[in-house]
């Protein structure tokens, strides 16, 4: 967990297909936040799933029985949270 600037960032690894650097990820995050001025506190939770569970999560929430990149959920007033499958594709710095 990173908190910079009223930004709390959460990451949780629960795929161990893709070695993943939590760094690299936060640093990614705030790069991307800093394109944009914030004006209240924001909470960011990165969710690394594997092919399996983001189908599940795919055909629960958007009823496509499919693995899919990334799955967005927006709670507006009180968090985003993204599941991501694979971070190479996901993450880019």
């Amino acid at each position: 967990m990173v908190r910079k600037s009223g930004v709390r960032i959460i990451i949780r690894n629960l795929q161990k297909n893709i070695p993943i650097n939590p760094r690299r990820i936060r640093l990614a995050v705030l790069k991307t936040l800093s394109l944009e001025p914030i004006k209240k506190s924001v909470e960011l939770t990165i969710c690394l799933v594997d092919d399996k569970k983001i189908r599940k999560l795919n055909l629960r929430y958007l009823g496509d029985d499919a693995p899919t990149d990334v799955l967005s959920f927006d709670y507006s007033k009180n968090r985003k949270e993204i599941l991501v499958k694979n971070m190479k594709e996901a993450v880019k710095i």
